[in-house]
């Protein structure tokens, strides 16, 4: 009897799919320095017979680890199988066309839009000044040919250059009224444009009736990228804004965190405000609540290769600029900072929720 699977981002401790689906986000390809998740190389996983199994495909049929990495992800599956009640077997059912069960070959755009940035930008840091695969050339010059054939549009690159000019978030009313189309074309530029993942899209927070209006912003990791604005622009007027004024790093971060959270002042969960607010900022965090206390795990460092080289500066920065959201929004403090290596991300930012003042009876 067959079992489905659940799918990669869930996190339920007993399930023994999302167990297996935990331990395959960490089997890394060694050329392209990404996970088989995240490469989209695992088409599924379900219990069979009370066996897991784990239905994943090559990049090309005759990709170089072929037999070594389906041996990685059945020792990671079946390590995460035996801790789990009952001790699940586990197997792993592998192809290298990508044809099994008509589930089509793997092609670049089957990796997630976060890790085809990760792998460009890890490919500059690991293999600087050194010769990189065939593979690893090809999948880099994919993700490349993906977002120019999105610019490629003569509309399509104004739109894309409104919208990383703009200093807030546009709405497609907006961009009807710059560039003299409707709105169903405007919708399909941008659905081009996300896809691509050059921007992003998400509903505006209303305190009134009527449906939200959609609001796109540049993607956090394509700033600095086909001549937009970048991430070390913003931290270099931080910092040189900090010595003019005698600031250390904390203090500048937390001054800049305050002015953020005035501009974002509204409606909302203080936490999600701050959510929003450092995904925006490209570190890519993931949520996880406990009753009072919110860890956010930060998958990037807009800053990494600044961050390598000194820590202490841009991690006291960023510590600052949590203190000031936090302070700034209301309702949260902040508890620590966790680092990690910069390049390899993971830092955990803690929060807690202020608790609520006690009511006083007449």
């Amino acid at each position: 009897m067959s079992t489905p699977g659940s799918g990669p981002g869930v996190a339920d401790p007993d399930d023994p799919v999302s167990a297996a689906w935990n331990a395959l986000a960490g089997v890394y390809d060694p050329e392209l320095y990404l996970d088989v998740v995240s490469l989209g190389l695992v088409y599924g996983v379900r219990i069979d017979d009370g066996v897991l199994v784990v239905e994943m495909t090559m990049t090309t049929p005759g990709c170089p680890v072929s037999e070594s990495l389906p041996e990685e992800a059945r020792a990671a599956v079946g390590q995460a199988a035996g801790r789990r009640p009952g001790r699940v077997g586990s197997a792993v059912g592998s192809v290298d066309d990508g044809r099994h069960r008509g589930l089509g070959a793997w092609l670049p755009r089957d990796v997630t839009v976060p890790a085809r940035r990760r792998r460009r930008r890890s490919a500059g840091v690991i293999l600087a000044g050194a010769r990189e695969s065939p593979r690893k050339v090809l999948a880099m010059a994919a993700d490349l040919q993906l977002e120019a054939k999105a610019l490629g549009d003569p509309t399509r690159h104004r739109l894309f250059r409104y919208i990383a000019d703009a200093q807030a978030p546009v709405t497609v009313a907006e961009l009807t009224v710059y560039a003299g189309l409707n709105h169903n074309a405007i919708r399909q530029h941008l659905a081009v444009l996300k896809d691509a993942g050059l921007v992003t899209e998400e509903a505006e927070r209303r305190d009134r009736p009527g449906r939200p209006r959609l609001l796109y912003r540049l993607h956090p990791e394509a700033a600095g990228e086909w001549g937009t604005p970048g991430a070390y622009a913003w931290l270099a007027g931080l910092l040189t804004a900090a010595l003019r004024r005698g600031q250390d790093p904390r203090q500048a971060g937390r001054q800049e965190g305050h002015r953020r959270a005035a501009e974002m002042a509204g409606p909302g969960d203080p936490a999600g405000l701050l959510q929003q607010e450092i995904s925006r900022r490209g570190f890519r965090p993931a949520r996880a609540d406990r009753g009072a206390v919110i860890e956010f795990t930060l998958g990037r460092c807009p800053f990494a290769e600044v961050a390598a080289a000194d820590p202490d500066t841009i991690c006291r920065l960023h510590l600052g600029l949590a203190e000031g959201l936090t302070e700034g929004l209301g309702g949260l403090t902040t508890q620590r900072l966790t680092v990690r290596p910069a390049h390899r991300a993971g830092c955990r930012l803690t929060v807690r929720r202020a608790a609520a003042e006690p009511r006083i009876s007449a």
